[in-house]
């Protein structure tokens, strides 16, 4: 057989076994989107071919593509086209104004101004931006910022009056409206984007900007060598559903996505008679490239209880259980993870059912009295270990002394026999997995400050959770997350390797090549 593409002088670090050095295989060959055969220099010999591509790789590190087990695809390709404003690109409220300023004088009267990414932990200020500084900015345009985390948007006047929020306002039930003394609404809201953007759509949103937005936003991903990404956007619904299916199909975005409905919208795909794990297209190919995931649900802390309440999520839990779909429920604090391991391990005793990979994401706070409840109930956590590097001098600052001691515990899930997967959230954290790797195994904050050191885990282990666990957290394991024949060909080459390179230099790890279905989606300069 003549293979079309030969990826010679490689070594391979084998991520299913979770082996501590690299395997003897040093030669692959790639026919279609398959690896069909893996060994020395004799594969050189029996697979190529005059038309074959061979790429000496020159001892580089071989690794499966990562697997961004939890990320807001849109979201990111939105903010790829707002105005910076992440703590890279401004320091305080006055420099966010300028920023504006300047943007307000390009545009005419009316039209929208967005900024994302701000962080009111690193404003010279300390505080978020308010309508007022916006107003100041930018009196006849819309202003919006949307908070790192995406949780908090900050709206000028104009933007407010477009979205028809006023003194009488009533919180949604999930979201809040930030007032001042007398009950005006101060321009911060929390929780409330999906609200917004369901009023503000139509205004926000110009023909043909979220494709460019995708296409910046796949360069990227390929770039960091990203070839598997799941999207955990709760609005997710038939309608992005089939969006999806038309930018995989047009090539717009070329790393595989598996596409998680909200659970508000999982009743749409139920009546359209879909499967747990259902193909966009009718052949493998098609099937690999998009297929749908776990139902997301979000469980929080809103206005100081759980929503929803104990008995709804029960019921949540066992109707999704019983469908036969994943469930992968957000849970950031310990009240919420209490509230849904009890809805999990209700759902198995009413209804047993092995090998479900529920899913619980973030399991922020984790104390170990429900180490062994995670454990029994067969659940896998989709952590951010970025966010240690990205969030950690915030969570040092603001993270009760006592629940530090809980903060993204991923030794601890290791050790208990709990299968971690590694994410992004992006762009809550920028999706550089080198950097959640980073996070993972030196537990250092970006001011370089030791954070619950002890909860560390091993580089290999690290590797093993940014891409094996990945396609296990999705039911893909037979088909990806590891190298070996007849896996698909989702490849990407590191140098220096990340074991040489060392802890401290581990963000300096540049991404070689990224090979998606035997394709060659990317190549980086030395």
């Amino acid at each position: 057989m003549q293979a079309d593409l030969i990826l010679a002088n490689v070594r391979v670090i084998d991520t299913a076994k979770l082996a501590r050095l690299p395997s003897k295989i040093s030669v692959l060959a790639v026919n279609g989107e398959k690896i069909v055969a893996c060994g020395g220099r004799e594969i050189l010999r029996d697979y190529r071919g005059a038309a074959t591509r061979v790429i000496d790789c020159q001892q580089g590190v071989l690794l499966p593509g990562f697997n961004d087990a939890h990320c807001h695809i849109a979201t990111y390709a939105s903010s790829l086209l707002h105005l910076d404003m992440s703590p890279r690109a401004v320091s305080s409220i006055e420099e966010m104004k300028s920023v504006i300023r300047a943007r307000a004088m390009t545009l005419p009267a009316g039209e929208w101004i967005t900024g994302s990414g701000y962080d009111e932990f690193r404003l010279r200020e300390g505080r978020h931006p308010l309508r007022g500084d916006l107003d100041e900015a930018a009196p006849a345009h819309p202003v919006r910022l949307i908070h790192r985390t995406g949780y908090a948007w900050v709206m000028n006047s104009v933007a407010l009056k477009l979205a028809n929020i006023t003194v009488n306002t009533p919180e949604p039930e999930d979201g809040y409206i930030d007032r001042d003394q007398s009950g005006e609404p101060d321009g911060l809201l929390f929780g409330m984007d999906d609200f917004l953007e369901a009023r503000l759509e139509p205004l926000l949103h110009k023909a043909g900007e979220i494709e460019k937005g995708l296409s910046l936003a796949n360069r990227e991903y390929l770039a960091r060598g990203i070839t598997s990404l799941q999207d955990a956007t709760i609005s997710n619904d038939l309608k992005q559903w089939r969006f999806f299916k038309k930018i995989v199909k047009d090539g717009v975005l070329k790393s595989r996505v598996t596409f998680m409905p909200g659970y508000r919208s999982f009743a749409e795909f139920l009546d359209e008679g879909f499967k747990p794990g259902q193909a966009a297209g009718p052949s493998a190919s098609d099937g690999n490239r998009l297929r749908l995931g776990p139902v997301k649900v979000v469980v929080n802390m809103a206005r100081g209880r759980i929503h929803p309440q104990q008995e709804e999520l029960d019921r949540i839990a066992l109707e999704i259980h019983r469908s036969g779909f994943q469930m992968a429920m957000h849970s950031l604090e310990v009240e919420t993870l209490e509230a849904e391991l009890k809805a999990v391990t209700a759902a198995l005793v009413s209804c047993p059912r092995k090998n479900h990979r529920h899913r619980i994401e973030h399991c922020s706070l984790c104390p170990p009295h429900l180490l062994k409840i995670l454990k029994d109930a067969g659940l896998i956590v989709v952590s951010q270990p970025a966010f240690l590097y990205c969030s950690g001098d915030r969570y040092l600052s603001h993270v009760p002394q006592e629940q530090r001691l809980w903060l993204y515990s991923i030794g601890s899930f290791h050790r208990a026999g709990i299968r971690v997967a590694f994410s992004s959230d992006s762009p809550v954290a920028e999706p550089n997995p080198l950097t959640g790797l980073y996070g993972a195994v030196a537990r250092l904050t970006e001011l370089g400050k030791d954070i619950l050191p002890i909860e560390f885990i091993s580089l290999p282990e690290a590797i093993q959770m940014y891409t094996y666990n990945g396609a296990c957290a999705s039911f893909e394991e037979k088909v990806k997350g590891s190298i070996g024949e007849g896996k698909l060909a989702d490849l990407i080459l590191l140098k220096p390797g990340p074991l040489d390179a060392g802890v401290k230099s581990l963000k300096d790890v540049k991404v070689m090549l990224t090979v998606v279905g035997g394709v060659v989606v990317h190549e980086g300069k030395p």
